[in-house]
Parts: structure tokens; C-alpha cells; sequence
């Protein structure tokens, strides 16, 4: 949970936003986990945050699509819980496994993920993003 949240925070940053290059931005999600990582972890270098947020954030996608599925189909007055317990069970028969990253979702699924994007700098010259 909190490299989402150093990488939401660094997202939303006032200042350069989602104008950053790629290394710029993962340079200061790792400083800003860093100085907010959980008590008894250990300090974690760019490379290491950046390959866990991949791997996390694909399954959170999965997740997202699953879940929003759910939503449009199930049965008139389902709970979210109903809805959730559901999509749980499809994202492990799609995958093989559990989803590890409920709280996570619960962070990021109604982030308007377009506007979490940082640019390199050859996008950023051509007018375009790479995210």
C-alpha cells in the first residue's frame, strides 16, 4: 500500500504533475516511499519499486475490468460486498491465483488512471505521452 500511495502522491504532485520523464518520477517515488515506507521494512531502490508496482498494478487492472464487469451485470440489489466476493472468485478462475490487492483497489479504482501518466522525454518533444 505504500508504494501506490508514494505513487499516487508523486502523481498528483501540484507542481510538475504528470509531466515528468520516467526516471524522474520513479526517482521520486522511491524517495517519497522511502520516507514513508512501514516501520521494520527496508529501504527498496527505484528498480525494486518500479518491477513490484508492475507486477501489482497489472493484476490491479485485471482486477478493475473484472470488478467493473461485475458491476454492470449483477442482478439488481447486489451489494458491493455481492459484487466484490464475485469478482474475486472470476479474477482467480482467470488467473490461477487470489488477488493479493484489495486495499490497493480500494485506493486507486476511482483514480482516473489517463491522468496518472508521466512522459519521457522524447514524448514529451513529439507531443505526445509514454506511460
Amino acid at each position: 500500500m505504500a508504494l501506490f500511495n508514494a505513487w499516487i502522491s508523486t502523481s498528483y504532485d501540484l507542481i510538475v504533475g504528470n509531466q515528468q520523464i520516467r526516471e524522474c518520477f520513479w526517482d521520486k517515488v522511491t524517495d517519497v516511499y522511502n520516507e514513508q515506507k512501514p516501520k521494520g521494512t527496508f529501504r527498496r531502490n527505484m528498480k525494486m519499486l518500479h518491477s513490484h508496482f508492475e507486477r501489482a498494478d497489472k493484476d490491479i487492472k485485471i482486477f478493475c475490468g473484472i470488478y467493473k464487469h461485475e458491476a454492470e451485470n449483477y442482478q439488481s440489489g447486489a451489494s458491493g460486498a455481492d459484487i466484490l466476493r464475485a469478482a474475486l472468485l472470476v479474477f482467480k478462475s482467470d488467473t490461477g491465483k487470489d488477488f493479493k490487492h484489495p486495499d490497493v483497489w480500494q485506493s486507486v479504482k476511482e483514480l482516473d488512471r489517463g491522468l496518472l501518466r508521466y512522459t519521457t522525454s522524447a514524448a514529451r518533444e513529439k507531443g505526445g505521452e509514454d506511460g
